[in-house]
């Protein structure tokens, strides 16, 4: 009799997938400086997770982007929503940590709302130029879909997260310091994509599968 099995395809980059979106919610509520330029903490990781949609499309297509794009926003909004309902919940006696953690955790809220409305956009045109091969060569298709998804990620997400909250000089700021950060971070690791999508086809990693007892 065949033993039933599980298969791991592919497991492993959707849950490393959905960790890097909810770790960068949770960086976003910090505004850091790299070298005197500010960008949202998590930009970082946005910008890695965009070259990881690149990845992905290129082995399943679009429309495998979109399920699990869906699945890490539903992941990150419990635990957004989990955040907020304990910012409510009445704090022990002797903790004196709930300014601190109102003040972050609160603000996650924001971040999540902003992150959401910007991923549904970005993600969704990063995948659309990877899969539809509108550019031919892989190397430029990379890169331009990189840039636009960059740019719609900089203005979108700076401006829902951080308007009202600093002056518009400082979001200005913020919004085009990010973008060129994020650019050099996605030139740099983007010059890696291609060979890590040969490498995973070739080995084909997702097609791991273990037996059930």
């Amino acid at each position: 009799m065949t033993q039933p099995t599980i298969s791991f395809k592919p497991l492993y980059l959707v849950s490393l997938f959905v960790a890097l979106n909810i770790l960068s919610v949770a960086a976003s509520t910090k505004v850091v400086s790299i070298f005197g330029w500010g960008l949202p903490g998590g930009s970082i990781i946005i910008a890695l997770v965009t070259i990881f949609v690149g990845i992905l499309a290129e082995l399943y297509g679009s429309k495998f982007v979109s399920k699990i794009t869906t699945l890490s926003l539903i992941m990150s909004w419990i635990w957004i929503l989990t955040m907020a309902i304990l910012v409510f919940v009445p704090r022990f006696s002797g903790w004196e940590n709930q300014e601190a953690f109102s003040s972050i955790f609160g603000f996650s809220f924001r971040i999540g709302f902003a992150g959401l409305l910007t991923v549904l956009v970005n993600f969704n045109v990063r995948s659309f130029i990877n899969s539809t091969k509108i550019i031919t060569n892989k190397y430029l298709r990379n890169y331009t879909g990189s840039v636009i998804s960059q740019l719609v990620d900089s203005v979108m997400f700076t401006t829902l997260a951080f308007y009202g909250t600093m002056p518009n000089g400082n979001i200005w700021q913020i919004m085009w310091q990010g973008f060129i950060i994020k650019m050099i971070i996605e030139l740099v690791f983007g010059l890696f994509q291609p060979a890590i999508v040969n490498i995973l086809k070739k080995y084909r990693f997702d097609s791991w599968t273990v037996e059930v007892k």
